[in-house]
Parts: C-alpha cells; structure tokens; sequence
C-alpha cells in the first residue's frame, strides 16, 4: 500500500501501454520505440514519463543536427507535463562519444525551461 509503481521495459509496447495503466502503473520508463506522443497525449498530465525521443544510436553515430531535432522533438511534446523526465533510451553507454555526450547535455540545459 502506497507504493509508487513505474513500468520499465525494453522494446516497443505502445499498443499495451493502456493496459499497463489500467492495471495500476503510476508512470512509464520506454526507449523511443514506444510511441511517446501517444503516451503523453494519454497520460502526460496524470502519469510520470520518463524517456524521450533521443536515443543512443543517435548519440553515438548522430550528428549534432540530430541530437537537436530529438531534443527539440521531445520538448515540444513533454512541456506541459509535470511527471517528465528527460532520459536517453537505452542509456548512454560508454562508446558514445564524449564530444556528443557534452552536446547533448548543453544544449538540453539551454532549452529545457519549466
């Protein structure tokens, strides 16, 4: 009782995320293969959401044009949504490179405003 349920998982699950929610998830952490429109139009003012539409292939072969229209992409949906948290999918690993690792957190700094 009283505890916080977030579903993570691995993969696209866009056509169950209802049922996830119905079965009593709070929130959602997905990779960019999960239809984040879709989640954010659903349950962006009711749900945590953590994710976005930047990945780490992105980062790692990318370019800088890339990882802005991601970042922008994201932003545009996630802004009016008090539970977003701002994720990489699958992380950052260690291959990325460090010069778009940077980038990416710098330019995300300068345009995530609340």
């Amino acid at each position: 009782a009283g505890k916080i349920v977030l579903f993570c998982s691995d993969g696209t699950w866009t056509e169950f995320v209802d049922d996830i929610a119905r079965a009593g998830a709070d929130g959602f952490i997905f990779e960019p293969s999960t239809s984040l429109e879709y989640v954010v139009g659903k349950y962006g003012r009711t749900h945590v959401i953590v994710g976005s539409e930047v990945d780490c292939r992105t980062l790692t072969f990318g370019t800088r044009e890339e990882i802005k229209e991601h970042i922008d992409a994201t932003l545009a949906l996630t802004m009016g949504c008090p539970g977003f948290v701002f994720a990489v999918g699958n992380h950052i690993p260690s291959n990325v490179p460090v010069e778009n690792a940077l980038f990416y957190f710098e330019y995300l700094r300068r345009r995530w405003r609340r």
